[in-house]
Order: C-alpha cells, then sequence, then structure tokens
C-alpha cells in the first residue's frame, strides 16, 4: 500500500495498492523507486501480489524479452515447482510452446503435470539430458531455463538444438566462476545472464515497462498467482528453514505484523510526575553542568529536586549550586550519604 509519494511520483498515489521491488523487503515500511512498483489487479490479495515481482518478471524478462519464444518451440524449465519454475511454465504455455519441466520429487512432478507440463522429468540425475533428445525426436530444445549448477549446467547446454538459447537463472556457478566449454556456441547458440535485479539499475525503463505489460495480464486473467505459503513475520525463522530444506512449493510470503494487534509502546525517556526527583552526584561537574539534564525537571513542572553527594571536599561550584536553584524558583534539598548509603547530615534550602 502507498503511504506517501514523492514529488515527481505521477503513475501512483497514496492509497494504491502495488506490487513492487524494494530492497530491504522484511521491514514495515520501505521506499522504492516508481519504476519498480505497479498497481495490483482488483482481486488479487497483497500476499497473492508477493508470489509475482521476482518470479514473473524474471521469467517475462527471460522467455519474452530475450529468448523470444515462439508457439510451438520446446523449452525445458529446470526446477519447475520452484516459483520461477511455475511463472515460467505459466509464460511458456501462454506463448504457445512444448514444455519440459524438472522437479526433485513425485510431489512436484504431479503438480507440474497437473498444470500443463507436457513432459515432467526428474532433477536429480542427467538422465534428463537423453529424455529431453527423446522427447523431441533427437532434435534437443529450443530454450532452457536453467537453475542447475555444476556438470549438471553444462549438460544440459547439451540439450539444445542449433540456434537454442540458454537462460542461467543460477548465481552459484557465477560467483564460482565456473568455465565452459565453446564447444557447444559452434551451433549458434544463444547464452543470457539472467538477473531482473539489474533491470532497474541499468535498464530502468525497460523494467518499469516489462512489470507493468506483467501486471496488465494478470488484470487481463491470463496469469494466476503462484501457490504459497504464508509465515508471519515471529515466525520468520521457520520460513528461511523451510526455503533451505527445499520443502516448498511455489513461494514462501512473509506477513507483517498487523500494527493494531502490537502492544503499546511504554513512552521512554524522562517521565514528569509530581513529587520529588532524586539525583545521584547532582553536584558534580556532570550533574549540574550538563544544562539540559539539570533544567529537565523545571521544564517538566517537577518543583523538587533532591541531588546527593558522596563525603568529601566540596567543590566552589558545589558551593555555587543552591543559590543558582533559588534563583528558578525550585525546592531543593540536599544530603550528603557515605558508600555505604548511611546518611550524614542534610540540608535545606528552601
Amino acid at each position: 500500500m502507498v503511504t506517501a509519494v514523492g514529488p515527481g511520483v505521477k503513475r501512483l498515489k497514496v492509497g494504491d495498492r502495488v506490487s513492487a521491488f524494494a530492497s530491504g523487503s522484511f521491514a514495515s515500511r520501505v521506499v522504492t523507486s516508481e519504476l519498480a512498483a505497479a498497481k495490483l489487479p482488483d482481486g488479487i490479495s497483497f500476499e497473492e501480489g508477493a508470489t509475482i515481482p521476482v518470479c514473473f518478471l524474471t521469467s517475462y524478462y527471460a522467455l519474452v524479452e530475450l529468448a523470444r519464444i515462439k508457439r510451438g518451440e520446446w523449452v525445458l524449465i529446470h526446477g519447475g515447482a520452484g516459483g520461477v519454475g511455475l511463472a515460467a511454465l505459466q509464460i511458456a504455455l501462454w506463448k504457445g510452446a512444448k514444455v519440459i519441466a524438472t522437479a526433485g520429487s513425485d510431489e512436484k512432478r504431479d503438480l507440474l503435470r497437473g498444470l500443463g507440463a507436457t513432459h515432467v522429468l526428474s532433477s536429480r540425475s542427467l538422465d534428463f539430458v537423453d529424455e529431453a533428445k527423446r522427447l523431441t525426436g533427437g532434435v534437443g530444445v529450443d530454450v532452457v531455463l536453467n537453475s542447475l549448477f555444476g556438470e549438471a549446467m553444462e549438460r544440459s547446454l547439451q540439450t539444445l538444438r542449433p540456434f537454442g538459447r540458454f537462460l542461467e537463472l543460477g548465481k552459484r556457478d557465477y560467483y564460482a566462476n565456473s568455465r565452459l566449454g565453446l564447444r557447444p556456441f559452434r551451433r549458434n547458440i544463444s547464452y543470457f545472464g539472467i538477473d531482473a535485479d539489474q533491470l532497474f539499475i541499468y535498464r530502468r525503463d525497460l523494467g518499469e515497462k516489462l512489470f507493468t505489460d506483467v501486471l496488465k495480464l494478470f488484470g487481463k486473467g491470463v496469469f494466476a498467482p503462484l501457490p504459497y505459503r504464508v509465515f508471519e513475520a515471529d515466525e520468520i525463522r521457520d520460513a528461511f528453514r523451510l526455503m533451505q530444506q527445499s520443502g516448498h512449493i511455489g513461494k514462501i510470503v512473509v506477513r507483517p505484523l498487523d500494527p493494531a494487534k502490537l502492544p503499546a509502546e511504554e513512552p521512554t525517556g524522562w517521565k514528569p510526575a509530581e513529587g520529588v526527583h532524586v539525583m545521584i552526584g547532582g553536584l558534580g561537574g556532570f550533574g549540574m553542568g550538563h544544562r539540559r539534564m539539570a533544567r529537565r525537571p523545571r521544564r517538566q513542572e517537577a518543583r523538587a529536586a533532591r541531588p546527593l553527594r558522596r563525603q568529601g571536599s566540596r567543590s566552589q561550584g558545589r558551593r555555587e549550586a543552591p543559590p543558582r536553584r533559588r534563583r528558578r524558583g525550585e525546592g531543593l534539598r540536599l544530603r550528603r550519604f557515605r558508600r555505604g548509603g548511611a546518611q550524614e547530615g542534610s540540608r535545606r534550602d528552601p
């Protein structure tokens, strides 16, 4: 929900329901560019809207903008039951492509079959290489949307037919600076590294256009939000544990705590109250020299203060303290005490 806009914002206004990209999103409020936000269509909840930005923009940018998939082409989608994989499945089917999807469990593979994947294979072995060739009559697929790493990533290149497009989503091989042999590329294969976050850094106009196009297609009913599981903000540890175990299908959504259900905050700082305020060491250089501290009781309508000092020599500053307090019309009682706390004597200055 938009709560404030800057002077240059034109498309959005306060109160608009939006889906957006923003850094530091595990917060009650975030600030982002207008280009990185788009209105949520009616009928889509905030939880459903949270499944859209990263997954659908990434898949749309990869398959539509870069690979330019066409009707009748074969698309191999690795990790098909993840958020990006499920979004890619919707986009590929919308474009009329035939989809081979991989997943790591029977439950996930059954889901992909039910959602319309033409063929579903296991991602737990390298058998998908030969199977993809067999299913396409030996010619290979036109597009690979890859999230596997290591040998599985390298072998996925072998599933491509001439003029195929390889769309790399995984970051592990990037950070490991993995090497690829160039031999597969002699067949006019194109390789694209995909990181949709960088669209709003280096190609902001393109990012805005693609994201707006995606939300418009949701408004027309072309795409549907992904399956998701909600965790409350105080369950975020469980959410990350589930993600680490790859035990989810679709997206994990963390819902902020409802401000109305939060306990009221206790006021902090100085609390004015009638009666007596005690300042330990109140006649020392810190107690009397720190003007803000010394004047606070007066400003907050407290009319009496009791500075306590330890036994010892009395500096000129300490001897002058009572007259200064008297000029302000405040009652002041001085008490001297030993370290053990026994009172030695007291003096009152009206």
